[in-house]
C-alpha cells in the first residue's frame, strides 16, 4: 500500500469536508481546450502517466494507527468524453458535485 502522512494544511481540508461532506467550494476546475484531431486513447495515457506521478490525484485520506494518511486508489475510474457540448446547468452540476476524501477518486 503506498500512503503518505498528510500535510497539515491538508489536514484543515480534511477537517472541513467532515464538517460538510457535501461542500464543492474546494473543488478546482481546470479547463483546456484542445484543437485538431484528438486522440482519446493517447489523452488517456497523458492523464494516466500525470496520475502515476502526483500521489494526491490518485489517492483517498485514510485514518491509520492514529494518523490521517493520502492512500493511493486501489482502481483508477475510466477517462469520460461527451459526444455533444454540455449546457452550462449539466456543467455547473458536473463542477459541484462533491468528492468523497475517505473513498476517492479526488478527480473527474
Amino acid at each position: 500500500m503506498t500512503k503518505v502522512l498528510i500535510s497539515s494544511y491538508s489536514k484543515i481540508f480534511y477537517n472541513e469536508w467532515k464538517l460538510d461532506p457535501n461542500r464543492s467550494d474546494y473543488n478546482i476546475v481546470l479547463d483546456h481546450k484542445l484543437i485538431g484531431n484528438l486522440s482519446i486513447s493517447k489523452l488517456q495515457n497523458a492523464i494516466n502517466r500525470f496520475l502515476s506521478e502526483y500521489l494526491v490525484f490518485d489517492s483517498h485520506i485514510t485514518f491509520i494507527d492514529g494518523q490521517l494518511y493520502w492512500v493511493k486508489n486501489e482502481e483508477r475510474d475510466e477517462f469520460k468524453c461527451y459526444d455533444s457540448k454540455l449546457s452550462i446547468q449539466e456543467l455547473n452540476r458536473y463542477i459541484k458535485k462533491p468528492f468523497n476524501l475517505e473513498k476517492g477518486p479526488l478527480y473527474r
